[in-house]
């Protein structure tokens, strides 16, 4: 039996977000040439440039998902939406929402479309 779309989009975020905070050059391998991210404004367009927005945030990060939500979409995709918290260097953790449109590819998914935004409030 195929897993449900929530099945991966849990398995997508505890994986993501563990290379994240442990093997960040490891990411780029989810990204493809027309996947976009989108944080502080700005966008970024493919693999290599992602990484580069990713690899400059700092050094250790350590994630904490408190929330999160999954829909499936047209053509077998998967929204997924986190809600959570993140440290950076040991500072104060910061509140973010994380918004990914996972595609799949071969017998896995990319990521197409990802939305990164602290809340500083």
């Amino acid at each position: 039996m195929a897993a449900s779309f929530d099945q991966i989009g849990q398995q997508f975020v505890q994986a993501y977000y563990n290379t994240f905070d442990n093997n960040r050059p490891a990411l780029s391998a989810l990204y493809q040439p027309q996947s976009m991210l989108t944080m502080g404004d700005t966008q970024y367009v493919g693999p290599q440039a992602v990484l580069k927005k990713l690899q400059g945030l700092g050094g250790k990060t350590v994630h904490q998902v408190e929330a999160l939500d999954c829909q499936p979409t047209a053509r077998g995709g998967i929204l997924v939406v986190v809600t959570g918290k993140i440290s950076i260097d040991d500072a104060p953790p910061m509140n973010f929402n994380q918004t990914f449109q996972l595609f799949p590819v071969g017998t896995g998914y990319c990521i197409l479309n990802d939305i990164f935004c602290l809340n500083l409030s």
